[in-house]
């Protein structure tokens, strides 16, 4: 896919569009040969990332025939504010411009095979398209939620609920369970304080300390009113958590959902820190 990405741009400069975290990540196990980044957040034209040159997108209307575009966001609202400015500007999805989601397929997947699985790019598709085009916010990026998907099908044999520990206000949830019967089929528990971190530690990128706060509780509940199998649990896990005698979990935000799970959980296993869920 990497190459085939490659010679999408073929005769084209590859340029990225978004100079962020999203770029950062990829850029550790996808590196694409970028001309240059574009990004029209005030005050970062002039400058540099990752030893790139920041641009403002304007300069894509003048070029629209000589480069190959690649958004690099990590939220849907980034991604389609994006992809409009682009569509814009006359570019056309697959023609000029994909996602790194695309990337981070195929860095995923090779993860997944390696271990035994079978990694579906059907299932990426419906994840990326939900995620996409659904009203649900969603914080996690495409491929983070089409993993969870993945690790879910790979443990049909182990019985059990399911529990999503940070909801922010249900995306990455809404498309795990329109996407995976096996997530419908069991008991899904949704946990969170709904009032944000109070801490993060140095692992967590600062800016996303703000990110999850004033999430309404009830709006949360409007969005799974047709999933009878979802449970939502508002407030302290401690109770709920002291139930389940071990929990296996991947973590993008470390210091609060770790060290609540080792408070209150018997056992912890399988932990992995998976910033992004790219690198």
């Amino acid at each position: 896919m990497i190459e085939q990405i490659e010679r999408f741009g073929i005769g084209k400069s590859l340029v990225g569009f978004g100079a962020g975290l999203g770029l950062l990540q990829t850029e550790q196990t996808s590196p694409m040969k970028l001309a240059y980044v574009v990004d029209g957040t005030p005050g970062l034209a002039g400058s540099s990332i990752a030893g790139l040159p920041i641009c403002s997108p304007d300069r894509l209307a003048s070029e629209r025939d000589e480069v190959a575009v690649i958004i690099y966001a990590n939220t849907p609202r980034a991604a389609a504010a994006i992809s409009q400015q682009l569509s814009d500007l006359g570019y056309s999805l697959g023609e000029n411009y994909i996602d790194s989601s695309l990337l981070h397929l195929e860095t995923i997947g090779a993860r997944l095979t390696a271990l035994g699985l079978r990694p579906s790019r059907d299932r990426f598709s419906c994840c990326r398209v939900l995620f996409l085009y659904s009203v649900v916010p969603n914080m996690t990026q495409i491929a983070g939620t089409w993993l969870m998907v993945e690790l879910l099908e790979y443990c049909r044999s182990i019985p059990g609920g399911i529990a999503e520990c940070g909801v922010y206000q249900g995306g990455n949830a809404f498309v795990v369970l329109n996407t995976c019967d096996l997530a419908r089929q069991r008991p899904y528990h949704l946990l969170d304080s709904f009032a944000g971190f109070d801490e993060l530690s140095d692992r967590d990128p600062r800016q996303r300390a703000p990110d999850f706060r004033g999430v309404s509780s009830g709006q949360v509940r409007d969005v799974f009113t047709g999933f009878r199998n979802v449970n939502i649990h508002k407030g302290s896990s401690r109770r709920r958590c002291q139930k389940w005698k071990s929990v296996s979990t991947a973590l993008s935000i470390w210091t609060p959902t770790y060290t609540g799970l080792r408070r209150n959980c018997r056992s912890i296993s399988g932990v992995e820190y998976l910033p992004g869920v790219t690198s």
